[in-house]
């Protein structure tokens, strides 16, 4: 996993270089319930600054912004 993707393109066979928010989106594609566990978790863990489940994907939207869509539209859906 990184953000510089330009410098891993000739990788052995079976080795593939993904962002951030794609590492994260396939983790989230395989099990969606117990990612959003996680992060509901990690909030809760949160303590300096205290942040809210809502908060967290918000901040993560501007890092990671297809995996933290995919929560978002994963939590309307159920």
């Amino acid at each position: 996993m990184t953000r510089n993707l330009r410098d891993f393109q000739a990788l052995p066979d079976g080795v593939e270089a993904q962002s951030p928010d794609e590492f994260l989106s396939n983790l989230f594609d395989l099990d969606p319930n117990g990612i959003v566990e996680l992060l509901r978790d990690q909030a809760a863990a949160l303590k300096k600054p205290p942040r809210t489940f809502e908060e967290l994907v918000a901040a993560l939207a501007k890092m990671v912004p297809a995996f933290a869509a995919a929560v978002v539209k994963h939590l309307a859906a159920t």
